[in-house]
């Protein structure tokens, strides 16, 4: 390393040397060419290249520490799959370390190395610290079991975050009914009880006889749906709780409360636990396209719903909703669907067709929610026959959900209806094939002459389609 001092020196010394130097014996020796030739101050050369390293430095500093950098987020609150998901958005590596807390659920973030609003670069690491949920070995108070009640126990259980106590109910003529008959520690002891402790306490449900009383059987042998069949059968109550399992299919019998071989009769209530199968994290579906959500499901063994529907503001393919919300927890067995744009909706042109195909068409495409409502307004015309689109709103263009659409229907060539007053049946009907209409006749006995006009189902100078049929009385003569 140069000090300053010995490097000023240096460049001093390098300035003088240049001063000195005789450039006029290049002139002399170079007969063919001259050049005029500048001599430039060192100092400014100096300056030139000092300014180029700081530059160049600059640039690397901004390159290593500001491209692709990331601001890190206040990640309290968050559990291990939004931290997951972050770091891999990020491309930042993630370490967990664990402890337990008191107040912080677990696989929730306790803290991390890295603060919030700190700039990240690409493969960088930060420490992040996951609650593992209330300490086991903590010490925990213990109520006076001897002069318990059920209630108490309960509360002491749910206000420690006890789950190792195993609670059993059995009919005692001695003991009064929601007080202890006995209770045993597994494990620890009145004065060094832990929370991972296993207490089994047995509580009375007063006196009962042993008439109509049964054989439990192990119900964690049968399905919940055997085991129901079971507690019908016996006039036994089984009530059920819920909790996921990584192991066990949904609706598994885990555990029964009420040891199998014990007498039970109808007073008795079985408390089986079940079940739910694993738990699966609800992901954010407007980060998928469909085919990666049907993936999803699969992969997770969810009976994935998957919707589609028109919309006015949200192109095709794009997500619209989801029926849980993200990083939610959920079932195998739990309902999920998803929705997604089909955008706005094609009108192509039904002119020419049937108007049955077109009010088909809508109909179809309001069942996946374009709510089309359509007016039909008929006329005659020569061009298309009856029952045939002539014009319609929309015609090969895009619509919003619940546009409003008017078609046009042919009713075919118009005719005016003559007067068939006083003409016989031969009049009649050449004036019908002259005007190229459907006329339909019917006999009936008259005072007039066989054959004679009596009355026609349309009256005369009326417009209709020449499809129309008119109907026209004669006379049979007098009966």
């Amino acid at each position: 390393m140069i000090d300053k001092e010995t490097k000023n020196e240096r460049d001093e010394s390098i300035d003088s040397s240049l001063d000195n130097f005789d450039f006029d014996a290049f002139d002399e020796a170079d007969d063919e060419e001259s050049y005029e030739y500048m001599p430039r101050n060192g100092k400014y050369k100096k300056i030139i290249i000092v300014s180029s390293v700081i530059i160049v430095a600059v640039i690397a500093v901004w390159y290593l520490f500001f491209r692709g950098s990331a601001i890190t987020p206040n990640m309290t609150n968050w559990n291990q799959y939004e931290v997951d998901n972050w770091g891999t958005s990020n491309k930042v590596e993630v370490l967990y370390s664990y402890e337990f807390h008191e107040s912080i659920p677990e696989n929730y973030v306790i803290k991390q190395s890295i603060p919030e609003d700190s700039k990240v670069k690409r493969n960088m690491v930060i420490k992040i610290t996951l609650s593992e949920g209330l300490n086991p070995n903590e010490l925990v108070p213990m109520i006076d079991l001897s002069n318990a009640n059920d209630s108490d126990i309960q509360n002491w259980i749910e206000s420690n975050g006890l789950t190792n106590i195993e609670l059993n109910y059995s009919f005692n003529q001695l003991v009064p009914e929601n007080y202890i008959v006995s209770y045993e520690f597994e494990s620890g002891s009145q004065i060094t009880f832990k929370r991972k402790d296993h207490l089994v306490v047995e509580i009375s449900k007063g006196s009962n006889s042993n008439i109509d009383k049964v054989t439990l059987p192990d119900l964690t042998k049968m399905t919940l749906q055997e085991a129901f069949a079971w507690g019908e059968n016996n006039n036994i109550t089984l009530n059920t709780s819920y909790v996921y399992s990584k192991y066990a299919q949904a609706d598994t019998v885990l555990k029964q409360n009420i040891d199998s071989g014990t007498k039970v009769s109808p007073s008795n209530v079985i408390n089986l636990t079940v079940s739910l199968g694993k738990q699966v994290i609800v992901p954010d579906f407007s980060t998928l396209t469909q085919t990666q959500a049907d993936k999803w499901g699969l992969d997770n063994g969810i009976n994935l719903t998957v919707n589609k529907t028109y919309s006015s503001h949200i192109e095709d393919g794009y997500f619209i909703e989801q029926s849980l919300q993200a990083n939610e927890i959920m079932a195998i067995r739990d309902d999920l669907s998803v929705t997604y744009s089909l955008g706005k909706i094609d009108i192509y042109s039904y002119v020419g067709l049937s108007i049955l195909d077109m009010k088909s068409d809508l109909d179809a495409l309001n069942l996946i929610g374009a709510n089309i409502t359509y007016s039909i307004d008929y006329v005659y015309t020569t061009s298309y026959p009856d029952g045939m689109v002539v014009s319609h709103s929309y015609e090969h263009s895009e619509v919003s959900p619940g546009s409003i659409m008017t078609i046009l229907v042919s009713q075919g060539e118009s005719v005016f209806v003559p007067d068939f007053k006083g003409l016989d049946q031969t009049s009649i009907l050449e004036l019908c094939q002259a005007n190229e209409m459907v006329c339909v006749f019917k006999f009936k006995h008259y005072p007039s002459p066989a054959g004679m006009f009596i009355s026609q189902s349309i009256k005369a100078d009326e417009v209709i389609s020449k499809n129309d049929p008119v109907t026209i009385t004669l006379s049979l003569g007098p009966s």
